[in-house]
């Protein structure tokens, strides 16, 4: 890697401010031929050279647009900023000649590298440095000053001392956003709009989507946030949950390309073979995510129109000739590579450990990447593939399940939890943290201070915890359960014998609130309180690590692949094996399950209570095209603003993609958009 290092010989402060140009109408003179409209400008500055720059916030990073003085676009491109983009903000360089004059360039050409590529400039306020970037968003150096003296030779030099890198070689910079603007960004707090709680990165996405789903219930009260998900009240494309959704996803997948685009087939290190997998690993997730939400799900809908595949290549192209939706086939064809790429990579890497000593399991192990996918080949109903996958996930996995003691007392709040092998991790200094109930188990944690303690906690319906005493046909007190799940829904005589004597005093005195419907006095009437989540601060608020994949999931992989491949007795003795050993003695499949079919609905079943709350509900919904039907209830159940029926081919069962995101895509209108839905009809119980 070569450097060129200049030092101030001649110092010169120079104050600039770029002019702003207010634009009057055009009257088109005869013979002058206008350029076609430009989707995502904004208002017009003066550059140094003449030209006129445009400059916009669109999709985690700076659209930056290039126009000759007669306004015809010359170049529209976008810079993503490696570092916090609320520290980093777009600034103009400032050349003095030779102390005679001086220009202010936004966008410049040959200043830094001579290879006629636009240059801009940087801020860090935190720094107090300038970081340049090329029109092809590689990071070229750091700079102490933006101001630059030229001499008469046309030697430049910066005030202060600078270092300049003069090659494409950005894998230096891979550890940093990788580390520290990876999958972290997945933990931003309130990004979208300052005062919707509802805005806590990706477990809030998932809570949401949940939230959709049929077994994650809250209340209607303006305490929870995720209610009008419930009711499927987001129909509009501007909608803030919407807009959490897709920013969620479609920021990482920024991020990351800005990693990939630094790669240009050089020879890596073993740390590097790792940064460069866990971008590929991190966009493969975000892309798998989005395409089970913006389309239906893979088998029968592969040239239905998916999500536009933005990446390394051509997300310069966004506002000019634009990226298309890709079909489903193509999207999915794109993910798998990318998994692919990574898996390769992680061949000869360094490990998670030892690139992230103190939280290796924020990190993509290669376990993760094989049980990543594993998900994707089940989606797509390639079950030897899948089964392959999750069975060398669990290999290389350096963990086990819950066991079947520990199972039944809240937790599911520290990284370090055997099960876990993909999680957020929340320091003190985390803003989900700071804040005490803009988190995760301020919403879902029955033992914390946050949301839940006023009464926006959530609950299982009463027909989904019937599935723990389905035996019991008296509807007298429950008999003996031997799940150990069923703890987390205090159902059963004895189920409080897995709290703490804290955790017990936390339930009492908020008893009037937690307890949802029914008389706190009454045992039996605590069916649907939710223990499954502990809280690991009750001083303040909420607090707990969030798991994004847990072993357990791969055994239900495996079993569910096996009965799809038409080995009935081998998914039956699997499934019956793992549960009896980790969850319930007693338990046996029904002999009238005979099918693959009818089998894959248990297995169902079994993940609908082992992930209760974690994210995955919604999308196996759509993967199984199950619908949404909350008719088929006894007791507490949904309240009735959400009880209703949604078939598995109904729009309203795919998110719209942002109006931002259509405004800003030469190559969508509005009419390539999800169609706008009603919400569904409410049906009294």
């Amino acid at each position: 890697m070569s450097e060129k290092t200049t030092t101030l010989k001649k110092f010169l402060t120079v104050a600039a401010a770029a002019l702003c140009l207010c634009v009057l109408p055009v009257q088109t003179a005869s013979g002058l031929t206008l350029s076609p409209p430009i989707k995502g400008i904004g208002s017009l500055y003066a550059n140094g050279d003449g030209n006129l720059i445009s400059y916009q916030w669109v999709a985690d990073g700076w659209s930056i647009s290039i126009f000759s003085p007669r306004l015809t676009l010359d170049k529209q491109f976008k810079i993503c900023p490696y570092g916090d983009p609320t520290n980093e903000q777009l600034t103009t360089l400032v050349i003095n000649r030779e102390g005679k004059h001086y220009t202010s360039y936004l966008a410049s050409q040959n200043v830094v590298n001579s290879d006629d590529k636009w240059e801009v400039a940087f801020y860090n306020a935190q720094t107090g440095t300038v970081n340049i970037y090329n029109e092809d968003n590689v990071f070229l150096g750091t700079l102490s000053h933006r101001n630059i003296l030229e001499t008469e030779n046309g030697q430049q030099y910066w005030g202060g001392e600078s270092t300049v890198e003069e090659t494409n070689d950005q894998t230096y910079l891979w550890k940093d956003i990788i580390l520290n603007n990876g999958v972290d960004h997945f933990k931003d707090v309130m990004t979208t709009a300052d005062y919707h709680h509802l805005d806590f990165g990706l477990p809030a996405v998932n809570l949401a989507l949940d939230s959709k789903a049929l077994d994650v219930l809250g209340n209607t009260g303006g305490y929870n946030w995720f209610r009008e998900f419930s009711q499927y009240k987001y129909n509009q494309p501007n909608h803030v949950g919407n807009v959490l959704i897709y920013n969620t996803f479609a920021n990482m997948i920024d991020r990351m390309n800005a990693v990939i685009s630094g790669y240009h087939g050089q020879v890596l290190s073993p740390e590097n073979r790792f940064y460069l997998a866990q971008a590929y690993g991190l966009r493969a997730y975000c892309y798998h995510s989005m395409a089970q939400l913006y389309q239906f799900t893979y088998a029968g809908n592969e040239n239905k129109p998916c999500v536009p595949l933005i990446d390394e290549k051509n997300f310069n192209t966004l506002g000019t000739a634009g990226i298309p939706r890709a079909t489903v086939k193509d999207t999915y064809a794109f993910i798998l590579s990318d998994y692919n790429r990574a898996i390769e990579l992680m061949n000869g890497a360094i490990s998670c450990a030892e690139a992230r000593p103190d939280e290796p399991r924020t990190m993509m192990s290669e376990a993760v990447l094989h049980g990543l996918r594993a998900r994707t080949y089940l989606v797509m109903q390639r079950y030897a593939d899948a089964k392959a996958d999750a069975l060398k996930a669990i290999e290389l996995f350096d963990g086990e399940p819950y066991s079947i003691n520990d199972i039944a007392r809240p937790q599911f709040v520290s990284i370090n939890e055997p099960a876990w092998m993909w999680g957020l991790h929340y320091k003190d200094t985390d803003r989900a943290v700071i804040s005490g109930l803009v988190n995760f188990q301020s919403f879902m944690s029955s033992f914390s201070s946050g949301y839940t303690s006023v009464g926006a906690g959530r609950y299982a319906p009463h027909n989904f915890v019937l599935n723990f005493t389905e035996n019991n046909e008296t509807g007298d007190t429950p008999q003996r359960i031997t799940d150990r799940r069923a703890a987390w829904f205090l159902i059963a005589y004895g189920a409080d014998m897995f709290l703490t004597d804290a955790q017990k005093e936390i339930l009492e005195s908020n008893r009037e609130t937690l307890f949802y419907g029914g008389s706190p006095d009454d045992r039996t009437d605590h069916v649907l309180l939710n223990t499954k989540f502990d809280n690991a601060d009750t001083s303040y608020g909420g607090r707990g690590d969030y798991p994004l994949m847990r072993v357990e999931e791969m055994y239900y992989i495996v079993a569910e692949a096996e009965a799809m491949c038409g080995n009935m007795t081998d998914a039956i003795a699997y499934l019956t094996d793992f549960v009896k050993t980790y969850r319930n003695p007693s338990y046996t499949v029904k002999e009238t399950i005979t099918t693959p079919e009818q089998l894959r609905d248990e297995i169902w079943m079994q993940r609908r209570i082992e992930f209760w709350g974690e994210g995955l509900s919604f999308y196996d919904l759509m993967r199984l095209k199950k619908g949404v039907d909350r008719l088929d209830v006894d007791g507490w159940d949904w309240f009735s603003e959400a009880r209703f029926k949604i078939e598995p081919d109904d729009p309203a069962l795919l998110l719209p993609f942002p109006k931002r995101v259509i405004d800003n895509n030469a190559a969508l209108t509005d009419v390539d958009n999800n169609p706008r839905f009603e919400a569904p009809v409410n049906i009294p119980k």
